[in-house]
């Protein structure tokens, strides 16, 4: 016959054990943060520069002569690709000769340099908004400046170029200032009038 029992924990044991033994725990302690500071001190300095964008996506498209609103659900695929778009070729190919980075990186070939400049880069959305973070981080903290600041400016114009074709075709179809009412058709098939100016006024911006 046995019987269970269970026995309290000895928390004054445990004390004169920490007790007896203290000179030795602080001797490893001393030994793992003189370790730990000498490791830290020789990783290299990292430097992050973000900048800031603000993105309205296009309340219209033009297809076959009728401006059509875009959906909810398509926001996050919108996003999704400006996202893409922000690291694209065309986009990095500019920043490269804004921020000299050929010089920089030493290299002659601009997509060399464009390729290299995206391994510093990182697009961070603030979730459930339009803000957009276009983060560089590298060991040199006028690089990273100067990088994030290119990229950033090298997005906003062709975000604006790519406007100003799409608000000249759109506009191209738009009656002028004589007929100021635009018959236009939702995904549903429901035929609405807006007037001219709000029409011109759904037309996508970027801060």
């Amino acid at each position: 016959y046995y019987e269970s029992t269970e026995r309290p924990f000895d928390y004054r044991y445990l004390f004169l054990l920490v007790k007896r033994n203290s000179n030795m725990i602080i001797t490893f302690l001393i030994i793992g943060i003189t370790l730990a500071a000498v490791y830290i001190s020789r990783l290299p300095d990292r430097y992050e520069a973000s900048a800031q964008i603000l993105l309205e996506r296009p309340n219209w498209t033009p297809e076959a002569g009728v401006a059509v609103p875009i959906p909810d659900i398509w926001a996050d695929d919108y996003y999704n690709t400006q996202n893409e778009i922000m690291l694209g070729a065309t986009v990095l190919r500019e920043a490269v000769g804004e921020a000299k980075l050929l010089d920089y990186f030493q290299v002659e070939d601009v997509e060399e340099a464009a390729s290299r400049a995206k391994g510093f880069l990182q697009v961070k959305r603030i979730r459930d908004s339009r803000l957009f973070n276009i983060v560089a981080t590298s060991p040199d903290s006028q690089f990273s400046t100067a990088l994030a600041n290119a990229v950033t400016r090298a997005y906003i114009r062709k975000n604006f170029e790519d406007q100003l074709y799409f608000s000249k075709e759109l506009l191209g179809w738009v009656p002028e200032e004589g007929s100021q009412i635009v018959t236009v058709e939702d995904p549903f098939g429901k035929i609405r009038q807006i007037s001219r100016d709000e029409l011109i006024d759904s037309l996508p911006s970027i801060r």
